[in-house]
């Protein structure tokens, strides 16, 4: 009987990649380690991070190649001679950094991102089924708590969800 093929990481899955659920982590030297269910085999250790929002960052957005590549396609002006288009452009990359899991599943945090969102001691996992985001803890309840139920009820209904 013929050997199962190994998988490519970032290219061939079993399952798809789907980040879910909320995880918080200790940080250590500079490192969070994912959840062992967003590390299977096959999944990506190679990761964006970029303060978001990008008007008004309050957390890191985490982005696998796949994702990230969507972004970089989806923001590139048509024209060099369009300034909106380029300095959209201009702040995704100027802000944006490479990071890559260690052996133990370990995700350096970008040293300025640790000062500006207080990452130092613990952080809040997000998972968006694609990406996820990285809060300090007890911020993503504050910005949850501004939510306004009746523009979520028709955001939902809208959507057909």
């Amino acid at each position: 009987m013929e050997k199962p093929k190994k998988l490519k990481p970032e290219t061939d899955s079993l399952a798809p990649v789907v980040y879910s659920a909320q995880h918080l982590r200790a940080v250590d030297n500079g490192r969070m380690s994912l959840p062992p269910d967003w590390r299977q085999e096959g999944w990506p250790t190679d990761f964006t991070l970029l303060p978001w929002p990008l008007e008004a960052p309050l957390y890191l957005l985490a982005l696998p190649p796949q994702r990230w590549e969507t972004m970089r396609r989806n923001i590139s002006p048509e024209s060099l001679s369009d300034e909106q288009g380029m300095m959209l452009q201009r702040l995704v990359y100027s802000s944006a950094v490479q990071r890559t899991l260690d052996g133990y599943g370990r995700l350096p945090l970008p040293e300025d991102a640790m000062k500006k969102f207080d990452l130092s001691e613990e952080v809040l996992l997000v998972g968006m089924e694609d990406k996820f985001e990285i809060w300090p803890p007890g911020k993503l309840n504050e910005a949850i708590s501004h939510l306004d139920p009746l523009t979520i009820k028709n955001y939902v209904a809208a959507r057909k969800l």
